[in-house]
């Protein structure tokens, strides 16, 4: 298991690899293509064509 120093130093190298490619490590917005709504009604349909889509959300409870 890694140490939290070698964590840590992954974390900042990966970092300053982010930045140095001109990637904002925490932009202010975020990619969103589809609705909550829509990908929860269409989910078996998503899924039987293996299809990726990206959504955006908060989790507010897990059952």
């Amino acid at each position: 298991m890694s140490s939290i120093d070698e964590i840590r130093d992954a974390r900042i190298k990966k970092l300053e690899l982010f930045k140095k490619k001109g990637i904002n490590p925490y932009p202010a917005d975020s990619k969103r293509e589809i609705s909550l709504k829509d990908a929860v009604e269409g989910f078996d349909n998503l899924e039987k064509k293996k299809t990726m889509k990206w959504i955006a959300g908060r989790i507010m409870s897990i059952r």
